[in-house]
């Protein structure tokens, strides 16, 4: 009950309705934006419930309806061909327009990560998602040409990527499988990836992203931080990966320095680079390996299902993520390397603060500045002001 009220007075006061509506409307008129899916996840009794196919006329009408239901969390699927609402009335009713949508998640990292398990997170592996956001928005802008690209903190353990150009908007899901494929480099699936074929290393976009974002996070941080070659198991998936020729003596060479003593890992990366060095001069590589390790440990994980299907659903900016009570808050992109969400505010300290302040109640925008979300503002605001910049005909 207590939970329920606290949403009930973020959405009233807090949650920006008006923004996402200025987002999913893209300047386009009512009939447009009525065909937008949107679901809740509910709280009725001891039981969740899942309510589809919702859509709305105005922010109003959405605002008064989230207030009245108090969803744990709130989803946004595809503009359909028809109003959701009235689905079964029309046979041809199908998905005509969807974002193409990214998310990436924690615990598909596990195999390569010492710190934690699962959902959870820490400050020493959160980098994973730094150097997952800079080497994606990098390839989605450059070797795809996308603009407009939103990205969102999960609440929890993971990014979310909105692609909102048009030409993306209205992509088959074949084309969408096609440039997943593009992007991913991994075989035998993201939580089981310890092979990087040899085409995929050579495209240019994911040498550009081993040498720009995945070799200097690795070397600086990433490394040092997970002790990772303290780690036997961490240690033979790294051996196995690289060309047979020097397998026998990297293994050699880092038996001598064992597992136990402080910054080994350091020193067995120097050690690895050394002989890889060595070894290139009589004959070079052709996919160097280490860059295949820095890719192996900081290239983004992709949950292809998310992306590939114009109906999946995706949690909406400025939720509450009921497990942690943080906000799934936009990420300004000036800030993709230095984003920390455990500084951000919980639903009770948003709520707290907002109560406080309601002798000076505002708008919506200006209380999401008082209780520190105005970055998450700013953002989503500059988001769409770049959406409006467009042509009306490039947009919706």
């Amino acid at each position: 009950r207590m939970e329920q009220e606290l949403l009930r007075a973020y959405y009233s006061f807090v949650f920006p309705a008006d923004l996402l509506w200025k987002w999913l409307s893209y300047g386009g008129s009512k009939s447009y934006v009525c065909r937008r899916e949107l679901a809740f996840i509910l709280k009725i009794g001891t039981e969740e419930v899942f309510r589809r196919y919702l859509s709305y006329e105005s922010p109003e009408a959405l605002r008064t309806d989230i207030v009245h239901q108090v969803p744990l969390r709130m989803e946004i699927g595809a503009v359909y061909t028809h109003d959701p609402r009235q689905k079964a009335n029309y046979d041809s009713f199908a998905p005509a327009e969807r974002e193409l949508v990214f998310d990436i998640d924690m615990d598909s990292y596990n195999r390569t990560r010492l710190c934690c398990t699962g959902a959870d997170i820490c400050k020493r592996c959160w980098p994973l998602m730094n150097a997952a956001m800079q080497i994606l928005d990098d390839v989605l802008r450059k070797d795809f040409g996308f603009s407009h690209l939103l990205w969102v903190y999960s609440g929890r353990r993971g990014v979310h990527c909105w692609v909102a150009d048009k030409r993306a908007r209205l992509m088959s899901n074949e084309v969408r499988e096609a440039i997943v494929a593009n992007i991913n480099i991994f075989t035998g699936g993201a939580e089981t990836a310890s092979q990087i074929p040899m085409a995929a290393a050579l495209y240019p976009s994911v040498k550009r992203a081993a040498r720009e974002v995945a070799l200097p996070a690795f070397e600086n941080f990433y490394l040092p931080a997970q002790e990772l070659f303290a780690n036997k198991e961490i240690c033979g998936i790294v051996i196995r990966m690289l060309p047979e020729v020097i397998q026998q003596e990297v293994t050699e060479v880092w038996e001598t320095h064992g597992c136990s003593e402080a910054g080994i890992s350091a020193k067995k990366w120097v050690a690895l680079k050394a002989i890889v060095q060595r070894v290139q001069k009589k004959k070079p590589f052709q996919v160097d390996p280490i860059l295949s390790v820095a890719l192996l440990f900081m290239y983004p994980r992709l949950d292809a299902n998310v992306s590939t299907s114009k109906i999946h659903l995706l949690k909406a900016p400025f939720c509450i993520h009921p497990g942690t009570g943080k906000v799934c808050v936009p990420v300004p992109l000036d800030q993709l390397v230095t984003f920390d969400p455990f500084e951000l505010p919980t639903l009770q300290g948003i709520i707290k603060t907002t109560l406080q302040e309601r002798k000076d109640e505002g708008n919506t925008v200006n209380i999401c500045e008082r209780v520190g979300l105005k970055g998450a503002v700013d953002a989503m605001t500059a988001f769409i002001d770049n959406l409006e910049k467009e042509e009306p005909e490039k947009r919706t």
